[in-house]
Parts: C-alpha cells; sequence; structure tokens
C-alpha cells in the first residue's frame, strides 16, 4: 500500500464563517485526505473547530481595512507558507481578486 501526502490548501474567503455560508466548510471537509487551512480578512462568526484559521483583522482592524481597499496579498504569504499550502482556493471570484 502506497501512502499518499495529503493535500494541503489554504481556502481563501473574506468574511469567513458566516452563519450563512456553512457550505463552505462542508464541502472542504469533504475533501479526501487533504489538510486545509481557511484564510480571510476578516471573520463574520465562529471558527469552525474543524479547520485552522487565520484573518488579516487577527493582526488589526486598520489592517484588514487596507487588504480590503487594496486586496494587499502579502498578508496571506506567511500563512500559506507556514501550512505548506499547496493550492489555494478561493469560494467565490470576488474573493480570488482580493488574495491575488
Amino acid at each position: 500500500m502506497t501512502l499518499v501526502s495529503p493535500l494541503r490548501l489554504a481556502a481563501f474567503r473574506t468574511q469567513l464563517f458566516k452563519p450563512s455560508e456553512p457550505f463552505i466548510a462542508e464541502q472542504l471537509a469533504a475533501l479526501p485526505n487533504s489538510e486545509v487551512l481557511l484564510l480571510g480578512r476578516q471573520s463574520f462568526g465562529t471558527a469552525d473547530a474543524r479547520f485552522p484559521s487565520w484573518t488579516v483583522s487577527s493582526r488589526g482592524a486598520w489592517q484588514a481595512r487596507l487588504a480590503g481597499a487594496f486586496g494587499w496579498p502579502d498578508y496571506y504569504r506567511e500563512p500559506i507558507q507556514n501550512h505548506g499550502a499547496r493550492l489555494v482556493h478561493a469560494h467565490f471570484a470576488v474573493d480570488a481578486f482580493q488574495v491575488l
């Protein structure tokens, strides 16, 4: 039997943990053999305990505003690298513009 390393991915959503969007975490939880890091600009709800998460707003409100205004992808580089993510998934197109 060959063991396959898990796919390490970072899933980006501008507004993490919105109560109206539980389907995002459910879809990510259904990915076989994966380790997911959730990241976003700010948190709008309770973190999902199944995944580690990181938000720009954890660094300060003004940094979250800058990231929102200018897209500032450098904020996300360190947590993505620390997680060892090989893939970055933006759940919605508008989110992709924020993280690029």
